[in-house]
């Protein structure tokens, strides 16, 4: 199974992307792993809320192929403890997905036009946060579930 980690960003953090990298290399040993960063050429200051989510939405769909399997990572997302998502992964690899796909979107969310074009909807945190962090968390948060899943000591 292939895994994809789309982003929305506008600006980049060096240190955080070192430590994301990191995670990736070590995500590369269980499967196919690809960060997707998309970025935003237009300022906040140019766009309403509703047309910034339509430029993400389509800078997101472009990205998006047919038979992908959908995850929008958003507040109103199902909760996972660890385990769960290594659970949830497992799941994943265990049926048809060819292509598990992850978004990480803006800071306003995500068009209508993504909602209804998800498979699943899973919440990395009640908590607002950078996408930048978002990523290293979630990085780190899928390392873990390979851990887990091959019953290696990483997660204790």
């Amino acid at each position: 199974m292939k895994i994809r980690l789309i982003t929305v960003f506008r600006n980049e953090n060096e240190v955080i992307n070192e430590l994301t990298a990191d995670y990736v290399r070590r995500i590369s040993y269980y499967t196919t792993f690809e960060l997707v960063p998309v970025k935003v050429k237009k300022s906040p200051k140019e766009l309403s809320i509703v047309e910034q989510k339509k430029e993400e939405a389509q800078l997101i769909l472009k990205n998006i192929q047919a038979g992908d399997y959908v995850v929008i990572l958003d507040e109103l997302g199902k909760e996972f403890t660890s385990a769960k998502f290594a659970e949830y992964i497992r799941k994943k690899m265990d049926t048809s997905v060819k292509s598990l796909v992850f978004i990480i979107g803006g800071a306003f969310g995500f068009d209508e036009q993504l909602y209804k074009s998800k498979d699943d909807m899973i919440c990395l945190s009640r908590l607002t946060m950078p996408h930048q962090l978002a990523k290293l968390i979630f990085t780190e948060q899928l390392y873990r579930a390979f851990t887990i899943i091959k019953n290696e000591k990483y997660h204790h």
